[in-house]
């Protein structure tokens, strides 16, 4: 697979969409489909420098990018924060269960075996990542190329992003334009912003803080993080300093 191979298939994937320049889920669907993976997620170090998925596609996508988010650890994680990217072969390993005990195991049991992460660098810091999870091993001698393919193809997508106005963005502005009008994933993740300075506010914390304790409290009562946002933003789930209530 070469450089321009990878454009003309997420080029043309955009323009069937009938959009212009592509977004990141025309590179994430592309990914999915080219390299035979069961999930694609791109992800943005946010505005608290934390991990905050853009898109997730692929039978297991979704589900990964949620994952990640709850327990606050895995690939894109380790990705972001460390500039460099993470070649996992084995998510069944003892090692991969060493570096997240909370991740690995649950991801395997998503039926993922191999994942890697690339991170999307501007200079020598990575504003983002791009995961590429598959339902076996061993990979093909091209799985490495192919990927950091796609992740230079993500990088300039973000980089060349236009807003409704049509200025350039940065990433990780809540401006940026990730997805296609009514994005199924996009969408939900401003309630979870929104349930967070709710919660900065119950709790007098910084926003990270109560990131944090948001999910906390979904990993502990096993619920998806967009849940207890829904309920936060509804109201039917408060916090205090000593303890959360219904």
């Amino acid at each position: 697979m070469r450089a321009a191979d990878v454009q003309a298939a997420i080029e043309n994937l955009a323009r069937a969409d009938g959009a212009s320049p592509p977004l990141i889920n025309h590179v994430c669907l592309t990914c999915v489909q080219s390299v035979g993976a069961v999930g694609v997620c791109t992800s943005v170090r946010g505005p608290t420098g934390l991990y905050e998925p853009l898109c997730a596609v692929g039978p297991a996508g979704e589900a990964l990018a949620e994952l990640q988010v709850t327990v606050g650890e895995g690939p894109g994680w380790e990705t972001v924060d460390g500039d460099r990217p993470v070649l996992i072969r084995d998510l069944d390993a003892v090692s991969a269960q060493r570096r997240w005990p909370l991740f690995a195991a649950a991801a395997a049991g998503l039926g993922t075996a191999t994942v890697f992460a690339f991170p999307l660098l501007v200079g020598v810091v990575a504003v983002g990542a791009l995961e590429i999870y598959w339902a076996r091993r061993p990979l093909s001698n091209t799985a490495f190329a192919d990927g950091l393919l796609f992740a230079d193809a993500a990088l300039l997508t973000l980089m060349t992003g236009i807003t409704p106005d049509g200025d350039g963005a940065d990433p990780a502005d809540d401006g940026f334009r990730a997805g296609g009008p009514g994005d199924p994933f996009l969408d939900r993740w401003p309630q979870v912003h929104q349930a967070a300075g709710m919660v900065s506010v119950q709790l007098q914390v910084e926003p990270a803080e109560a990131y944090a304790r948001l999910r906390a409290h979904a990993y502990a009562n096993d619920q998806s993080l967009r849940e207890v946002a829904r309920r936060v933003v509804e109201r039917t789930l408060t916090f205090s300093p000593d303890r959360d209530s219904e």
